[in-house]
Protein backbone atom coordinates (compact mmCIF):
# COMPACT_ATOMS: atom_id res chain seq x y z
CA UNK A 1 0.00 0.00 0.00
CA UNK A 2 2.69 2.49 1.32
CA UNK A 3 2.22 5.76 2.67
CA UNK A 4 -0.81 8.22 1.04
CA UNK A 5 0.30 11.29 2.73
CA UNK A 6 4.04 12.77 3.78
CA UNK A 7 5.58 15.45 5.38
CA UNK A 8 8.96 16.04 4.87
CA UNK A 9 10.59 17.82 7.66
CA UNK A 10 13.43 20.34 7.41
CA UNK A 11 16.37 20.45 9.96
CA UNK A 12 16.58 22.16 13.44
CA UNK A 13 18.45 25.38 13.43
CA UNK A 14 21.30 23.90 15.31
CA UNK A 15 23.15 27.03 15.58
CA UNK A 16 20.86 27.84 18.62
CA UNK A 17 21.63 24.35 20.31
CA UNK A 18 24.01 25.06 23.47
CA UNK A 19 26.20 22.21 22.15
CA UNK A 20 26.90 24.31 19.09
CA UNK A 21 26.99 27.79 20.58
CA UNK A 22 29.61 26.24 23.18
CA UNK A 23 31.35 24.40 20.86
CA UNK A 24 32.00 27.07 18.17
CA UNK A 25 32.15 30.28 20.30
CA UNK A 26 32.81 33.95 18.85
CA UNK A 27 33.74 37.03 20.27
CA UNK A 28 32.10 39.37 17.33
CA UNK A 29 29.01 39.91 17.74
CA UNK A 30 28.18 40.12 14.25
CA UNK A 31 28.27 36.15 14.31
CA UNK A 32 25.03 35.90 16.75
CA UNK A 33 21.29 36.78 14.97
CA UNK A 34 18.54 38.17 17.25
CA UNK A 35 17.76 35.14 18.79
CA UNK A 36 21.47 34.47 20.18
CA UNK A 37 22.55 32.20 17.43
CA UNK A 38 25.20 31.30 15.50
CA UNK A 39 24.08 33.00 11.49
CA UNK A 40 27.05 30.98 10.06
CA UNK A 41 25.22 27.55 11.60
CA UNK A 42 22.40 28.65 10.42
CA UNK A 43 22.96 29.70 7.00
CA UNK A 44 24.27 26.18 5.93
CA UNK A 45 20.92 24.78 7.41
CA UNK A 46 18.75 27.10 5.42
CA UNK A 47 20.84 26.36 2.55
CA UNK A 48 20.38 22.57 3.20
CA UNK A 49 16.89 23.26 3.80
CA UNK A 50 16.38 25.27 1.14
CA UNK A 51 18.01 22.50 -1.27
CA UNK A 52 15.69 19.83 0.39
CA UNK A 53 12.49 22.16 -0.83
CA UNK A 54 13.55 22.41 -4.31
CA UNK A 55 13.97 18.69 -4.60
CA UNK A 56 10.92 18.27 -3.37
CA UNK A 57 9.37 20.74 -5.48
CA UNK A 58 11.05 18.59 -8.51
CA UNK A 59 8.43 15.08 -7.38
CA UNK A 60 5.60 17.11 -7.18
CA UNK A 61 3.63 16.44 -9.66
CA UNK A 62 4.05 12.48 -9.22
CA UNK A 63 3.80 12.82 -5.14
CA UNK A 64 1.57 15.52 -4.63
CA UNK A 65 0.53 14.64 -0.89
CA UNK A 66 4.49 14.79 -0.04
CA UNK A 67 4.96 18.10 1.73
CA UNK A 68 7.42 20.57 3.20
CA UNK A 69 7.46 20.80 7.10
CA UNK A 70 9.51 23.91 8.00
CA UNK A 71 10.87 22.92 11.25
CA UNK A 72 13.63 25.36 11.73
CA UNK A 73 10.88 28.18 11.15
CA UNK A 74 8.66 25.74 13.95
CA UNK A 75 12.11 26.06 16.27
CA UNK A 76 12.80 29.57 15.75
CA UNK A 77 9.35 30.83 16.35
CA UNK A 78 9.17 28.80 19.94
CA UNK A 79 12.63 30.58 20.84
CA UNK A 80 11.30 34.10 19.75
CA UNK A 81 8.27 33.14 21.70
CA UNK A 82 10.51 32.30 24.75
CA UNK A 83 12.61 35.53 24.47
CA UNK A 84 9.47 37.23 24.84
CA UNK A 85 8.67 35.45 28.06
CA UNK A 86 9.31 35.92 31.57
CA UNK A 87 11.99 32.86 30.99
CA UNK A 88 14.30 34.62 28.45
CA UNK A 89 17.57 34.22 30.28
CA UNK A 90 17.25 30.15 29.51
CA UNK A 91 16.42 30.25 26.33
CA UNK A 92 19.32 28.96 24.58
CA UNK A 93 20.63 27.13 28.25
CA UNK A 94 20.44 23.25 28.74
CA UNK A 95 18.13 22.31 31.67
CA UNK A 96 20.40 19.20 32.45
CA UNK A 97 24.11 20.34 32.39
CA UNK A 98 26.58 22.26 34.07
CA UNK A 99 28.98 25.35 33.25
CA UNK A 100 29.53 27.99 31.22
CA UNK A 101 27.45 30.57 29.46
CA UNK A 102 24.98 27.59 27.68
CA UNK A 103 25.05 25.20 30.76
CA UNK A 104 26.65 22.81 28.73
CA UNK A 105 29.92 20.87 29.02
CA UNK A 106 31.08 18.24 26.30
CA UNK A 107 33.00 16.89 29.08
CA UNK A 108 30.62 16.65 31.23
CA UNK A 109 26.96 15.17 30.05
CA UNK A 110 23.71 15.14 31.83
CA UNK A 111 23.62 11.90 33.59
CA UNK A 112 27.49 12.27 34.92
CA UNK A 113 27.69 12.15 38.55
CA UNK A 114 27.58 16.11 39.78
CA UNK A 115 25.55 17.31 36.58
CA UNK A 116 22.61 18.65 37.96
CA UNK A 117 19.20 19.12 37.05
CA UNK A 118 17.10 22.43 36.19
CA UNK A 119 14.79 22.56 39.09
CA UNK A 120 12.26 23.42 36.82
CA UNK A 121 11.97 21.84 33.47
CA UNK A 122 8.85 24.12 31.67
CA UNK A 123 11.37 27.19 31.71
CA UNK A 124 13.88 25.56 29.45
CA UNK A 125 13.59 24.47 25.53
CA UNK A 126 16.66 22.52 25.59
CA UNK A 127 17.09 19.22 27.73
CA UNK A 128 20.82 18.65 27.99
CA UNK A 129 22.43 20.76 24.85
CA UNK A 130 21.29 18.27 22.70
CA UNK A 131 17.66 17.62 22.33
CA UNK A 132 14.83 19.47 22.94
CA UNK A 133 12.46 19.69 26.31
CA UNK A 134 9.26 17.12 25.38
CA UNK A 135 7.21 20.46 26.13
CA UNK A 136 9.17 22.54 23.36
CA UNK A 137 8.77 19.79 20.94
CA UNK A 138 5.16 19.79 21.31
CA UNK A 139 4.53 23.37 21.08
CA UNK A 140 6.93 23.24 17.73
CA UNK A 141 4.61 20.19 16.36
CA UNK A 142 1.45 21.94 17.09
CA UNK A 143 3.21 24.86 14.85
CA UNK A 144 3.94 22.78 12.05
CA UNK A 145 1.47 19.73 12.61
CA UNK A 146 -1.68 21.48 12.82
CA UNK A 147 -1.67 23.56 9.19
CA UNK A 148 -0.54 20.04 7.53
CA UNK A 149 -3.65 18.48 9.13
CA UNK A 150 -5.49 21.40 7.58
CA UNK A 151 -4.23 20.97 4.43
CA UNK A 152 -4.29 16.95 4.24
CA UNK A 153 -7.71 17.30 5.34
CA UNK A 154 -7.45 14.98 8.77
CA UNK A 155 -9.09 14.94 11.42
CA UNK A 156 -7.34 15.26 14.94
Amino acid sequence: MGASRMIVPGSSPIGCYPYILTQFPSNDPNAYDQFGCLKSVNDLITFKNNNLQQALASITSQFPQVTYADYGLGVLQYINQTLAGPNRDNTLRACCGIGGRYNYNSGRFCGSVGVPVCPDPNNYIFWDGLHLMQEAQLRIEKILIQPALVMFNCTT
